[in-house]
């Protein structure tokens, strides 16, 4: 047992209990929360009272916003030279920073850079390069073809079903492979991005769907400002403002097989891998979110007068309070192991990664609610921060995989673990 010498308040960072960051790291993360608190969190509240269509016009702050992100140095090469532990860390640090900021913001930033991530795990750092400087997609959603692109084995197939083949398709040929249809209005950055990571069922000659329901597929690296090419109009949604999300059309787009990444039997593990570093990311991100709850909401009970004294001397409002930071810690825990596991372990999984997005996005939808809760009528309107961080926590149990869906995929793994096992 260690001895408590002075009965006093504890020692904290930024991230709460975090009692061993190394100076460099405390340097990062007070640099990325100055960021967040000049730039991303008042560009935030102006974004999100615009139209979808003024946010992304040319000039608008949302795109002075991306310029001052780049300033930041944070791509696929941040993490190069670092033990793979210390990476994790880091990464949990810097995604929950941004977040804390502004949700929208940080996402758009941090998804231009999906297809120069995808194109350096697989060996191609020449398409990585070409990607990087551009903002980019990742195209593998589509309107009838949601979870199920997903189930790439699939095992939540019902019994006598077939999956849907999808709206956007692939056809190979001798030396390209042509893109025909949509995706679905919720590719985040789509509206203006200019090169995607595209992922989509794909026909090598005989058929697209297998015997078990499963479909071939590939995934590869697309010019979006080729031929064919088109896209929809950015979308009106709830929360997540200032993440432009919409459509992107194909018609006959032919892509070199030189810009394929992975193709044939590869494609089921390549939407694995992508999945698995998507919620892997998302779990930090959802945490920051929710901290910003938690401080708006610790600020207000405490000068906010209501029963003859502040808010905070209430006895039920201190253990709700408390209950929302005992929520924080322990997404901000779960979230920080998954990150350092998928960076340490042999191979990353996504049977860790999914319950850091599930847990973490309830996380952030119960500690917002909380919040909201304790402003009361204040809580409501846009003159408060609650409203807009409430809508922004929504699409967290649905982005990157519905969670109920992805508990399913996890389920499914945790029982080949056993089996593997026994």
């Amino acid at each position: 047992m260690r001895f408590v010498e002075e009965l006093t308040i504890p020692f904290t960072e930024l991230s709460g209990a975090d009692a061993d960051l190394t100076e460099e790291e405390r340097a990062i993360q007070q640099s990325i929360r100055r960021f967040s608190l000049d730039v991303l969190r008042p560009n935030g509240v102006i974004c999100d009272k615009m139209t979808a269509e003024e946010m992304i016009a040319p000039g608008s702050l949302f795109w002075d916003t991306m310029e001052q992100f780049k300033e930041l140095g944070l791509d696929y090469k941040s993490t190069e030279g670092m033990e793979p532990k210390i990476a994790g860390r880091m990464m949990s640090i810097v995604f929950e920073e941004l977040s804390w900021g502004d949700i929208g913001l940080a996402f758009s930033a941090l998804v231009s850079s999906f297809p120069d991530g995808a194109a350096h795990g697989a060996g191609r750092d020449d398409l990585a390069e070409w990607c990087a400087p551009q903002f980019g997609c990742w195209i593998i959603t589509q309107p009838d073809r949601g979870s199920d692109s997903l189930f790439t084995d699939a095992n939540e197939i019902a019994a006598g079903g077939k999956p849907s083949r999808g709206n956007l398709t692939a056809k190979w040929m001798d030396d390209h492979v042509v893109l025909n249809g949509q995706s679905s209005a919720w590719v985040s950055g789509g509206p203006v991005a200019t090169c995607a990571i595209v992922q989509v069922p794909c026909d090598y000659g005989d058929g697209i769907l297998k015997e078990d329901g499963s479909a071939n597929g590939v995934s590869l690296i697309c010019d979006l400002a080729k031929d064919g090419v088109s896209k929809g109009k950015p979308l009106e949604k709830l929360g997540q403002r200032c993440l432009p999300q919409g459509e992107v059309f194909f018609d006959n787009v032919k892509v070199s097989h030189d810009n394929v990444l992975w193709s044939h039997d590869q494609y089921a593990n390549s939407v694995f891998s992508m999945l698995t570093d998507g919620n892997m990311s998302l779990g930090p991100s959802f945490v920051g979110l929710a901290q910003a709850a938690l401080d708006h909401a610790t600020a207000y009970v405490h000068e906010r007068k209501q029963g003859g004294a502040t808010l905070m001397e209430h006895q039920h409002v201190r253990h709700r309070l408390y209950k929302m930071f005992e929520k924080v810690e322990a997404g901000r825990a779960l979230g920080r192991r998954v990150m350092e596991y998928n960076h340490v372990a042999p191979s990353p999984h996504l049977m860790y990664s999914v319950p850091s997005k599930v847990f973490c996005g309830d996380v952030a939808v119960e500690v917002t609610n909380e919040a909201m809760q304790l402003f009361g009528g204040n809580g409501l309107t846009k003159e408060y921060p609650m409203e807009k961080l409430m809508r922004d926590a929504r699409p967290a149990t649905v982005e990157d995989g519905e969670n109920h869906a992805l508990g399913l995929m996890a389920a499914n793994l945790i029982s080949k673990c056993f089996d593997a096992s026994n």
